[in-house]
């Protein structure tokens, strides 16, 4: 795993406890699958670029402030 998969994992997990969601309940916010946030977080996959911007949004940041 390099450094740039775990730190995008490491921050949606981050970004997620700190709003309080389970990672069941912002894949359904976000419009994906149950498992979305999980197959990320686990390594099982890592978001497309163009999905993780887009993904934000739940976050209510945008891509500078996040990374």
């Amino acid at each position: 795993m390099s450094k740039y998969e775990k730190f995008v994992r490491d921050r949606i997990t981050q970004l997620r406890l700190r709003k309080g969601i389970s990672e069941y309940q912002l894949s359904y916010d976000l419009g994906h699958s149950r498992g979305y946030i999980y197959n990320i977080t686990s390594g099982k996959s890592l978001p497309p670029l163009n999905g993780a911007f887009c993904d934000l949004r739940i976050f209510q940041y945008y891509s500078g402030r996040v990374f």
